[in-house]
């Protein structure tokens, strides 16, 4: 337990923080850089809402539980702020969309699908019958609860 928290209080902003540099003063303060830095946050909100998830005594972890509706809205809003000044700047965005989608997505999540249903089955003895693994391993179904993102990302972005 004390490694968890260890993990989450120090070394996790101390990796945040290393990757941040200060530059000159910017002045757009939704500049490419800054956006960035925010979805980072975002998404050390998100893992710590996660691994707060996963203990059984949550104790110290106890403000990531309720964080997670946050580091979600912040991680879209920046991403959609980013694409929409990336489409006006080029207005190509939509030609070629879904062909960058299953390379850059649902390849990923397949393969993802595959270990984990693998993992399930081989490693933990699942009793899932061929049709439920066709069904998990193509992603008709979500094997893990927080995958709807993967829908999300694909469509909405």
């Amino acid at each position: 337990m004390a490694v968890v928290y260890m993990f989450s209080y120090l070394l996790i902003p101390v990796m945040f923080f290393q990757g941040v540099r200060i530059t000159k003063f910017c002045t757009d303060g939704l500049a490419k850089a800054n956006t960035e830095t925010l979805k980072g946050l975002a998404i050390l909100i998100i893992v710590l809402h996660h691994l707060t998830q996963g203990l059984n005594d949550p104790a110290y972890m106890q403000p990531f539980l309720g964080l997670d509706y946050l580091g979600i809205a912040m991680f879209f809003f920046f991403s959609g702020y980013g694409l929409s000044i990336s489409g006006m700047r080029r207005g190509s965005y939509l030609q070629g969309f879904f062909s960058r989608r299953i390379s850059r997505v649902w390849i990923p999540y397949l393969l993802a699908n595959i270990l984990a249903v693998g993992i399930a089955v081989l490693g933990y003895g699942m009793p899932y019958d061929a049709g439920e693994i066709a069904v998990y391993v193509l992603g008709i179904r979500f094997i893990d609860g927080v995958a709807w993102f993967i829908n999300a990302v694909t469509f909405f972005y």
